[in-house]
């Protein structure tokens, strides 16, 4: 299997590897002991029926199989003439991970049913409701549910990891994530 380094990760991103002259310390693992040897991921796709399961990272290096895999899991499967698929950020990723291990210790082992992941521009201007700077159309926000648990039950959940936006939509039956700035709505 192929591995790229985190560091390998954001110069493939062009991202600037380090912000600040001393790296900040990282957040303890938030079920408690140490983080696992591999993240992972069981996703299904409501709109196809495609189940994706993969590992993503294994000793904190990316897995570029898994990790490509589960980015095409996530893709825009209205977008028709340009890109599908786009590089989906780690930190959803990792947040998606820590929703499934806390629902897998309390006996729920199921798939992410994801909704929508990724989304093309032209896709996010045809989505009714939609802000004009979704950070669907980043890579950065996800809509799922899981067979058997209400989209309050699950943003409660993710409001728990405070790693970004949640919006509750109970009578859509999904829950919206996103890496960006802690924040709650229900719609």
């Amino acid at each position: 299997r192929r591995a790229l380094g985190i560091l390998g990760l954001g110069a493939m991103l062009g991202m600037v590897p380090f912000a600040h002259a001393t790296p900040p310390k990282p957040k303890p693992y938030p079920l408690g002991g140490p983080p696992p040897a591999a993240f992972h991921l069981w996703l299904q796709r409501l709109d196809t029926g495609e189940e994706c399961r993969a590992v993503y990272a294994r000793g904190g290096v990316l897995d570029v199989e898994g990790y490509t895999r589960i980015c095409h899991c996530m893709r825009d499967i209205q977008e028709r003439k340009g890109p599908q698929t786009v590089r989906m950020d780690v930190k959803l990723l990792n947040l998606l991970f820590g929703i499934q291990q806390w629902l897998a210790v309390h006996g729920v082992q199921r798939p992410l049913v994801i909704t929508c992941g990724y989304r093309s521009p032209r896709t996010n201007a045809a989505t009714e409701g939609a802000e004009k700077d979704s950070m669907h159309t980043k890579g950065q926000a996800v809509d799922f549910t899981v067979e058997g648990l209400s989209p309050v039950y699950l943003g409660r959940l993710v409001s728990f990891f405070r790693e970004g936006g949640v919006g509750m939509y109970p009578s859509r039956y999904f829950v919206h994530v996103d890496t960006g700035k802690v924040r709650e709505w229900r719609g």
